[in-house]
């Protein structure tokens, strides 16, 4: 409709401009087409305002919009149902197996017998065993718990013992240093050796003065007094002359390759003996052995584990329901062997399915 009135306004204005210029009919009459052509728009323009005028004598049709049906919202769950087949089983149902390996001694319930929490089951025939096992593990654990009790009481004891003998290897350690570093120097002073050599000479003169006096009594018989003490004045002036000869020429002599080996061996026991007991001594200066204490605590953990394995072993030793059910199946009998991957009994609460 809207293309149409365009259409219309376009042919007025034409026409409008047309009618607004002069005609010439000499050009009207050299070039018919042009009459021809001014003809059409007339009749376009007396057609077009006779269709206008008939759409305005037409009634003006309204439309309305219709607004769509709408529902308030609301929250809810949305049900669902599913028609299956299905099968119905106990939601609580459990395979009972001894907790330890044994012989059953007794079975004391049958398929379909209803039973009580707590009601006895079953049970093996090592029980002796179990709790011979769980009664020599729990002395094994008080053994280990004095023997770590022994030792926090005895710490001030052990600390002082230890303080001791570091010091008393200390004390022997430089001893034994200043031994191996006065090796490093001569024997003795040259004054020292001087008076070694006096003492030599006085004994070898000692020594002829009783030579001397043995010799006049060598014509005496053998069991005489005197020659008996000459005899003896003779060999006691002897060795005090080796004696002192030996000391003289120790002085004058330096150390052998063999007694500096010794000192050097003795000096490194020495160091040895004190930097153990220097180890020791800080072990305990502060209480209880650090090392000792140590494993003391392990063999405690591992004793009280092994006592608490041995104890639930022995409690095991016996089967009893663990809810209010029925008996579904038994898999043994007195006298068969079972162990902890054995189902021995299928027990299900018949109040509970799914």
């Amino acid at each position: 409709m809207q293309r149409i009135k365009s259409f219309f306004v376009f042919i007025k204005t034409r026409l409008a401009t047309t009618v607004r210029q002069p005609i010439n009919f000499r050009l009207l009459i050299n070039r018919p087409w042009k009459i021809g052509l001014f003809c059409l728009l007339i009749l376009l323009f007396l057609g077009g305002m006779a269709y206008a005028g008939y759409l305005s004598s037409l009634p003006e049709q309204r439309v309305t919009e219709e607004k769509p049906n709408t529902v308030p919202v609301e929250y809810g769950d949305v049900a669902r149902s599913v028609n299956a087949p299905g099968q119905l089983v106990g939601a609580n149902q459990v395979q009972l197996s001894m907790q330890v390996e044994g012989r059953l001694k007794q079975v004391y319930v049958k398929p379909g017998q209803k039973v009580n929490k707590g009601q006895l089951l079953a049970s093996l025939s090592e029980r002796s065993r179990y709790a011979a096992a769980a009664g020599e593990a729990e002395a094994l654990f008080q053994q280990a718990q004095q023997e770590l009790d022994d030792l926090i009481n005895a710490a001030p004891e052990a600390t002082a013992k230890a303080r001791l003998a570091y010091v008393e290897a200390q004390k022997a350690f430089e001893e034994t240093q200043k031994k191996r570093q006065a090796m490093n120097y001569p024997r003795a002073s040259q004054a020292e050796i001087n008076l070694a050599q006096a003492d030599y000479y006085d004994a070898i003169t000692a020594f002829e003065f009783a030579r001397d006096s043995y010799d006049d009594a060598a014509g005496r018989s053998d069991t005489d007094p005197a020659r008996i003490a000459a005899l003896r004045s003779l060999s006691a002036a002897g060795k005090q002359r080796d004696q002192a000869l030996a000391n003289y020429n120790w002085m004058k002599s330096g150390y052998s390759a063999y007694e500096i080996e010794q000192a050097d061996a003795n000096l490194a026991k020495a160091a040895a003996e004190l930097d153990k007991s220097r180890i020791a001594w800080e072990r305990v200066q502060d209480g209880p052995d650090v090392v000792l204490l140590s494993l003391a605590q392990s063999k405690l953990v591992d004793a009280r584990v092994k006592a608490e394995t041995a104890r639930g072993a022995a409690e095991h030793v016996d089967l009893y329901a663990p809810f209010e059910g029925v008996v579904l199946e038994v898999n043994g009998k007195a006298g068969d062997p079972v162990s902890a991957t054995t189902h021995l009994i299928s027990l299900t609460d018949p109040t509970a399915y799914e």
